[in-house]
């Protein structure tokens, strides 16, 4: 799949301090580099009400995503810490 960042993904990242999640978010966007879909990652979950956001649980943060089904590209969209206002955004 084709993998694309959005401004506020580069800057959740990049202000990012705990190496380990790093280091774990990156294996994420290598797998989903590889995968011919979503399915193909453990771990996707589908974001209620909205049909082409997804999240996926990196420990305590969450990467968020928006991919359409018939499509081969994905736009990493944020990497939040989980609290009342990781979903608050969409």
């Amino acid at each position: 799949m084709i993998v694309f960042f959005s401004k506020t993904f580069e800057k959740s990242f990049d202000s990012l301090k705990d190496n380990n999640v790093k280091k774990r978010l990156q294996q994420v966007i290598d797998k989903l580099e590889i995968a011919n879909s979503l399915a193909d990652i453990s771990n996707v979950i589908s974001i209620k009400n909205y049909s082409n956001l997804y999240r996926i649980r990196i420990g305590k943060y969450r990467l968020l995503l928006s991919h359409e089904r018939n499509s081969i590209e994905i736009l990493l969209l944020d990497c939040l810490k989980r609290n009342e206002n990781t979903y608050k955004f969409i």
